[in-house]
């Protein structure tokens, strides 16, 4: 049986940093998409888990193109992670 990873605490800040970010831009787009009304005008709408798994199968990337045009914060990588993958 093979041990699990042991992630640095650095490796998990960046993470969640990068997570952070992921959720925020997610924000974004959704606000964006919503045309733009009183907000006493928006009752607060329940979330379906299934609209919302949707939406976010939608937006991963399906062709190599999209996949592979993804930019790569290579800031967030030091040189543990950079080693770990050479």
């Amino acid at each position: 049986m093979q041990k699990p990873i042991q992630y640095s605490e650095e490796e998990r800040r960046v993470v969640e940093e990068i997570e952070r970010e992921r959720q925020a831009a997610i924000a974004a787009d959704a606000a964006a998409a919503q045309p733009a009304q009183p907000a006493a005008a928006q009752p607060a709408a329940p979330v379906d888990p299934k609209v919302a798994l949707r939406t976010l199968m939608d937006s991963i990337p399906t062709v190599k193109e999209g996949v592979y045009g993804y930019a790569i914060k290579w800031s967030y990588v030091n040189d543990a992670v950079k080693e770990r993958f050479r």
